[in-house]
């Protein structure tokens, strides 16, 4: 997904805003000694900031603790978990798997990231299909499989499709890549077109969006384009980098960085991703 700016509705959604802080030092009254209270205030709001780990990412990520020590103490309440980095360059981190043979691979001029070499044959078609009960993601050539990798999805995707903003669920259907996203703060993410037509009209018939939300939705996706992520319904789904064994995400799909280099290759605009039981 592009990098958006922070707004009070997409930062945290859940801690103090950007907003909030500024709002804290308002230059109302100019009273010197209010100012300084009012600056102690925000200097100990951002240590907390600090203290906790956070930082501040573009809206397809929007809270990735940073990850110290052993890994069986950490919350794994987040999209990406250990590995992930906002640098952009050969990003591996703890718990990925070394035993992912990419081949000897070109380097990448762009952030030094290893280009592995892959056979994409022009005249074939490529899809993606996701198991979110075996979690295992495979990759085919026209109807055969020719490689699959362990993946994560949503935490409570055992409850089934996806309905809302913050389930923490999968979604399940048939999408297609509506963006390359190459400075994911999770290496390398490839966003899905979540929601579906169908999943505009269920949102519609709940009383979760409007007509005008559930006819730009269903617009968007005729023409093959990005779905508005920005509703009741959820959004911002992707495959991305940073998989940890064991480590379940916000309803996006992880798989290994390494993984990631091969799919990048392979996925095209208007790929195909179906995501099952």
């Amino acid at each position: 997904m592009n990098v958006t700016a922070l707004t009070k509705e997409n930062f945290f959604k859940s801690s103090i805003t950007a907003d909030g802080i500024i709002a804290g030092i308002s230059l109302e009254n100019l009273n010197p000694r209010k100012l300084l209270i009012k600056a102690a205030a925000v200097m100990a709001a951002l240590s907390v900031f600090a203290g906790s780990g956070f930082r501040v990412y573009a809206q397809e990520e929007i809270k990735v603790p940073v990850f110290d020590g052993d890994l069986s103490n950490n919350n794994f309440d987040n999209n990406a978990g250990p590995g992930v980095s906002s640098n952009q360059g050969n990003v591996k981190g703890p718990g990925i798997p070394s035993d992912i043979s990419t081949g000897p691979g070109t380097a990448e001029p762009n952030g030094g990231r290893v280009r592995p070499n892959v056979n994409v044959k022009q005249d074939a078609t490529y899809r993606i299909y996701v198991s979110k009960k075996d979690l295992k993601l495979t990759l085919y050539e026209n109807n055969t499989a020719i490689n699959q990798w362990d993946c994560s999805v949503g935490a409570n995707s055992a409850q089934g499709d996806k309905e809302t903003e913050g389930d923490k669920r999968t979604p399940e259907g048939k999408f297609y890549i509506c963006t390359k996203n190459e400075k994911s703060v999770c290496y390398l993410s490839l966003g899905l077109s979540y929601p579906s037509i169908d999943d505009a009209q269920r949102g519609y018939e709940q009383g979760l969006i409007t007509q005008e939300q559930k006819d730009e939705i269903i617009e968007a996706v005729n023409n093959k384009r990005q779905p508005n992520w920005y509703t009741p319904l959820g959004g911002e789904i992707m495959i991305h980098g940073g998989y940890v064994k064991g480590q379940m995400t916000r309803g996006c799909v992880a798989v290994a960085n390494e993984v990631m280099d091969i799919l990048w290759e392979y996925a095209q605009l208007g790929m195909e991703v179906e995501i099952g039981q």
